[in-house]
């Protein structure tokens, strides 16, 4: 960061008793943070911070740190994790972004949180079979539609004929697995 005091000084106030203080000395920090510009000794003390500000008492400040810190390639996978098994509106910007979580860490967040934590991990730009697989046998209509829609992701066949006989019931299956899997989908 251009000047150490400064960023000691930003430092000290991730701690302030004001959320807004605190989210705007944050906001700075995760910037210079997810740009590079930290020092090493600086990195690892804003590694500190997001893991303490990851638990912080306000939902504002845990929402925009997920959302500063979605795109970072260092960021640790245990902040990474605090932030992804957070309420919808926190993790939500880490599950569909982060490059920090790994398979095993999104199938956990698909088998504990339901919902919207789901249809986050189906908007990924990058999502695994296996990751698929799970999302269709534990996902509700929503994540599972929104998975069939996501073009990156990687779904089995297998995994395709199991929805149209499983999830026969729901509208979007069908018209989205014959979307990805045309033959399949007219031999059901």
């Amino acid at each position: 960061m251009s000047s150490g005091a400064n960023f000691w000084d930003l430092l000290r106030l991730g701690e302030h008793p004001s959320w807004t203080e605190r989210a705007k000395a944050i906001g700075k920090v995760a910037a210079a943070y997810v740009a590079g510009a930290l020092e090493e000794t600086e990195r690892l003390a804003a590694e500190e911070l997001f893991r303490a500000r990851a638990h912080d008492s306000e939902l504002v400040v845990r929402r925009l740190l997920a959302e500063w810190l979605k795109d970072s390639r260092e960021l640790p996978r245990d902040v990474a994790l605090a932030l992804a098994t957070d309420c919808p509106e926190v993790a939500a910007p880490i599950l569909a972004h982060s490059e920090a979580l790994e398979a095993e860490d999104l199938l956990r967040v698909i088998r504990e949180h339901p919902g919207e934590h789901r249809a986050a991990v189906a908007r990924r730009f990058a999502v695994a079979a296996e990751v698929a697989d799970a999302l269709c046998r534990y996902g509700d209509e929503r994540a599972v539609a929104t998975l069939l829609e996501n073009e990156a992701a990687e779904v089995p066949e297998k995994t395709l004929a199991w929805l149209l006989e499983a999830r026969a019931g729901w509208r979007s299956v069908a018209p989205a697995v014959a979307r990805r899997a045309p033959t399949l989908a007219l031999s059901n």
